[in-house]
């Protein structure tokens, strides 16, 4: 996220570690949210042979998403809303409670549900089963051996005068709501004993020990902690914490499946629960093996039920006897991305630890000078490498160069030869960005009064915030970049990649795509905005020497998106290199057929099928801010498609139904996980863009030609089939730059010839200013505690200082900042769990902030936060001289 003006909000003056926290920045284009899911232990009870779903902490929030997963904002179930109001021995509040506690627990399947949820025929909610009340309040539940099964609701908390709380030997699961902290002051009897109940953070268990002494002695869990401590060719040494509840009988169950989401095979138990490891043995050599570990306890007195908790997961894979896999990983993060630098070496060394059969060479380069590094990184060993110095005589590389990108690639494949190679380029994004050059420098742009129209669209060129590198001020990787240094890596295409992963944003676009096709057997993008959670640690495992490129993608874009949630809405997508070319074959037909149409006057059905089709939020800059809509130049070629073959219908004589049927078939080559939902940068818009490749078609002719023209339509005007093009530089109308390089697809294609056409008065050339946003990535979830934040003025610098967290996991400090009255969360610096205070220069306009610490485990997980605290930045004005200009004769 940067200023509003694209000025630096504070520079730490302290030098500091860099936190575990991750978020990713798209030029003209929203992003954010940095989702993490946690490592070991599921949170949700699974049947054996089920579906698995990503691996979880017992002790840490789950943030694991469905594959499409929407978020309503109501709060009050649909059976309490009609019932509770004419219920009125107690509060609206209360009942509503009662009933999600109904709901949420498989209340149809109690053992005794007497007077439950019948409406007007109960006198009161008094009269449930289990239910007491005083004074209008319920003062005790009793639902103990009563078949409760499943999760405890947040409403569980909504109670204010409960002070017996019995829900013993039942089947209730997964982690206590936090909500259940408020029932501490009031509750002076509680029982939790012989369920599956845990606590996610160490404030929750404070809370519950306080409700009930001994509590976890009775939880049949899933062991925590666990790990992989020894790897062959046919077996891995799987060791974890017992459980604290070792009584009553029972062990813990190991299976595994070889496949993501695949039926877990039982491969057999120990011999009770003080058991602290197991050797999974009869194992492929060189084979990603998804593990899954559970608890049984039988039934027995106190408990009628036997009880399997929810399971511990991981993924690691067997020692192969062939050629390792090798990933290259380029991170480009001489900008604002720097202070996440050492967050993702970390998930690369630990996703190395459960997989031999991978070696990582990342290439970085952090903000500052110095520090361009290559490391490599296998066996959990993380070497520097003198390969910078060695090749060019410097310490401190342009990594926006793209030579310097194929330096690396090709070293990597040359010095360490593999059976599969995966590259991951990191970053920003800038997608579909075409070669510009003669862009003023940010500084010495003239102040015409043009250069403050709202909603020109972003190019990332000159601009000291760039996504590029920072020292060359303005540097970028363009298309033709990436195009550039991909075929000089695989010799023009002839030797490509196994796969390979633009973890930015922006680059599901046909036209990107289509001009990298030759050089990866599969390539992965998200079409509009990503949020590159970057779970190397999850990845890793996953890549073998027997793993298909195909599989790797799908593991890829699986993690991904198990590790975000509703509130980071989401598209991520694989497809072939092969398949972009009938994919692009078949839009240019539909072209072709476009401009059939618009010669038989059908303009108007064109336009009706692209405003009702998805688009990508290109325009966040100017009144289109976050709203899927025109005059969003990108939208979906499948739902365009789908849009355009139902307005023309079969009988159509233009060619349009056809030619969209067949984009819409060739579309089912692309493979994609999908997350809608309403994300907490814009919680009242839903985000349910679900498409996947995007084709540019601004195809919007509400607003004037003019107006769209110079604050919308840039891309459209440049995407020519030759070049160099002279374009208007959109900040300053009076200047030009000049486009050096045309896309492939125009050169060869028709879909840029009907864009012209579409166009009846040929619209100037355009370039963009930057714009982007980078909302801070914080995981949503449950809170351990909430710290003490206070700040200071001190000259020209803030000086804030914070009491230390409790909890143990702990790992590193964020100092976040936004103005008021925004939701432009940045987040300024990072320090180590050892350090409590921090000075950083003041802000260089004078605006009001929020402040705000946020404490995060090795993982990114936050696990506190600080009170929010408003600070007005006011710079005192520098001392004013007058320097007389030297004359020489």
């Amino acid at each position: 996220m940067h200023h509003p003006l694209n000025q630096p909000l504070m520079q730490p003056i302290q030098s500091r570690t860099p936190a575990s926290r991750w978020m990713q920045s798209c030029t003209s284009l929203l992003i954010a949210l940095f989702g993490l899911g946690c490592l070991l232990a599921g949170v949700q009870q699974t049947a054996w042979g089920q579906r698995v779903e990503s691996l979880t902490a017992p002790h840490l929030p789950s943030v694991a998403a469905e594959t499409v997963q929407t978020t309503g904002a109501a709060t009050e179930s649909a059976t309490a809303a009609p019932l509770c109001p004419f219920l009125s021995a107690v509060t609206r509040a209360e009942c509503a409670a009662l009933v999600a506690l109904y709901e949420s627990t498989n209340g149809a399947q109690w053992q005794n549900r007497t007077n439950w949820l019948t409406g007007a025929s109960a006198a009161s909610p008094c009269d449930w089963y289990g239910v007491r009340c005083a004074g209008g309040h319920v003062i005790g539940l009793n639902l103990a051996s009563n078949g409760l099964q499943g999760a405890l609701p947040p409403a569980i908390g909504a109670f204010p005068a409960l002070t017996r709380l019995l829900l013993a030997d039942n089947l209730l699961s997964g982690s206590a709501p936090p909500a259940i902290c408020d029932l501490v002051d009031t509750v002076t009897t509680a029982t939790f004993a012989y369920n599956q109940l845990r606590a996610a953070t160490s404030r929750i268990q404070t809370c519950l020990d306080r409700l009930q002494p001994g509590w976890m002695d009775t939880q049949t869990t899933a062991p925590f902690e666990v790990h992989v401590t020894a790897i062959t060719t046919g077996a891995l040494q799987l060791t974890w914490a017992p459980i604290p509840y070792t009584g009553d009988g029972g062990y813990y169950e190991i299976g595994y499946s070889t496949s993501i989401g695949g039926e877990i095979v039982y491969h057999g138990a120990t011999s009770d629960k003080s058991a602290g490891g197991y050797l999974l043995d009869g194992l492929e050599p060189g084979q990603s093996y998804h593990i899954a570990i559970r608890t049984y306890t039988p039934a027995h007195p106190g408990q009628e039920n036997e009880q399997r908790s929810s399971a511990a997961r991981l993924t690691a894979a067997t020692r192969s006897t062939a050629a390792k896999v090798l990933a290259l990983i380029y991170f480009p993060a001489d900008n604002d991305l720097s202070p996440y630098l050492e967050s993702v070496i970390r998930r690369i060394r630990y996703g190395t630890l459960l997989n031999p059969n991978v070696q990582v060479l990342l290439l970085a380069d952090a903000r500052g000078p110095h520090n361009t590094v290559l490391l490599h990184i296998a066996d959990g060993v993380i070497t520097r490498t003198n390969a910078v110095k060695e090749r060019w005589d410097v310490d401190e590389l342009d990594t926006t160069d793209p030579n310097v990108l194929a330096w690396f690639l090709t070293y990597g494949r040359t010095t360490y030869p593999a059976s599969r190679t995966v590259v991951s380029l990191m970053g920003h994004g800038v997608g579909m960005m075409p070669e510009v050059t003669g862009a003023p420098l940010a500084d010495s742009l003239p102040s015409d009064s043009e250069a403050d129209l709202a909603g020109i669209p972003a190019l990332p060129q000159t601009i000291p915030s760039t996504p590029g590198d920072e020292n060359d001020m303005g540097a970028y990787f363009s298309t033709a970049d990436f195009a550039y240094a991909l075929a000089a890596a695989t010799d023009n295409g002839a030797n490509p990649f196994d796969v390979l992963f633009f973890d930015q944003c922006f680059q599901g676009n046909l036209d990107v795509l289509y001009e990298l096709r030759a050089y990866a057997r599969t390539l992965i993008a998200s079409p509009s905005y990503a949020w590159l959670v970057a779970p190397y640690h999850k990845y890793l495992p996953e890549f073998t020497p027997t793993a298909t490129p195909e599989a790797m993608a799908d593991a890829i874009i699986y993690h991904y998106q198990q590790s975000l949630t509703s509130a980071q809405p989401n598209v991520i997508f694989w497809v072939r290199g092969a398949d972009l070319t009938p994919i692009t074959q078949a839009v240019n037909q539909l072209g072709g057929a476009l401009q059939n149409a618009l010669a038989t006057g059908y303009e108007a059905t064109i336009a009706q099928a692209a405003r009702k089709s998805q688009y990508v939020d290109t325009t966040q800059c100017g009144r289109g801010n976050l709203i899927l809509a025109p005059p969003d130049e990108l939208l979906g070629a499948g739902s365009f498609a789908a849009h355009l073959s139902q307005a023309f219908g079969p009988t159509d004589s233009t060619g349009v139904y056809q030619a969209a049927n067949a984009v819409i078939t060739q579309l089912e080559l692309v493979h994609s996980r999908v997350i809608t939902g309403h994300p907490s940068i814009a919680p009242d818009s839903l985000w349910n863009y679900t498409d996947t490749i995007t084709l540019l078609a601004p195809l919007d002719r509400t607003m004037s030609q003019r107006e769209m023209m110079a604050r919308k339509i840039w891309r459209g005007t440049i995407y020519q089939p030759t070049a160099p093009v002279t374009a208007v530089w959109a900040p300053t109308p009076r200047l030009t730059v000049t486009v050096d390089s045309a896309f492939s697809s125009a050169r060869e294609g028709q879909w840029d010839d009907f864009l012209h056409r579409w166009y009846t008065n040929p619209l100037t050339p355009t370039v963009g200013e930057h714009c982007n946003f980078m909302p801070t990535a914080i995981v949503p979830g449950e809170i351990t505690e909430t710290l003490s934040l206070t700040y200071s003025e001190v000259g020209q610098t803030v000086v804030v200082d914070w009491n230390s967290a409790t909890d143990p996991d702990t790992a590193a400090y964020w100092l976040l900042a936004r103005p008021a009255d925004t939701f432009l969360w940045r987040a300024v610096a990072s320090t180590p769990v050892t350090q409590t205070t921090l000075a950083v220069q003041k802000p260089a306009q004078n605006l009001t902030y929020e402040l705000q610490i946020v404490a995060e485990n090795e993982l990114g997980v936050t696990v506190a936060e600080s009170n929010l605290v408003t600070y007005a930045a006011i710079r005192e004005p520098e001392e004013r001289r007058i320097f007389l200009p030297i004359i020489r004769q």
